[in-house]
């Protein structure tokens, strides 16, 4: 994780508390390939997708709390240099309007229930 603790300044970010999240997310996954190949019902399958497209979403915004975190205590112990900070700052803005752009893109349903 020295990758990860270079982009935060020196401060250890861990994500692996949404292992766990995941590992669910790709049984859910691997539900669906075995619904595809019984030949279910298209709406269940649709339903499972839904599920899995919703499960994802919770995923991100705990990833992005926890990089939100550690660059503000990486920034606030002075071990973020000013160009880093600025960088985090613009990437910061970007996944805030990328984040709204989905939440309005119609992507919450794939069929109109």
């Amino acid at each position: 994780m020295a990758g990860s603790e270079e982009r935060h300044g020196g401060v250890t970010v861990g994500h692996t508390r949404q292992l766990p999240r995941l590992r669910r997310i790709e049984g859910q996954v691997r539900g669906l390939q075995q619904m595809i190949e019984d030949g279910r019902y298209c709406v269940d399958v649709a339903h499972q997708i839904n599920a899995v497209i919703a499960a994802l979403r919770r995923v991100q915004p705990d990833m992005l709390r926890d990089h939100l975190r550690a660059c503000v205590e990486a920034s606030l112990q002075g071990h973020m240099p000013e160009a880093e900070r600025r960088c985090g700052f613009r990437s910061i803005s970007a996944t805030d309007s990328d984040l709204k752009s989905a939440g309005d893109s119609g992507m919450k349903s794939a069929i109109p229930i």
